[in-house]
């Protein structure tokens, strides 16, 4: 297993593939993430986001 393969890294690729520019639904990324099998996306969500790497802004994430 490589970092590539962890949680983390996995929903900020999916963030990125999902973001057409206006950021993406907290609520798609949720579901998909789930589809993709990331364990506990709210969990991966929070942290990234306490850590900077995530924010919210009218109700949709965005990267830093």
């Amino acid at each position: 297993m490589t970092i590539q393969d962890t949680p983390k890294f996995k929903l900020l690729d999916l963030v990125r593939l999902l973001d057409s520019g206006s950021g993406v639904d907290p609520e798609k990324l949720k579901e998909i993430a789930k589809e993709k099998g990331i364990t506990n996306p709210s969990l991966q969500i929070n942290k990234m986001m306490r850590r900077g790497i995530l924010y919210a802004h009218l109700d949709r994430i965005h990267l830093s």
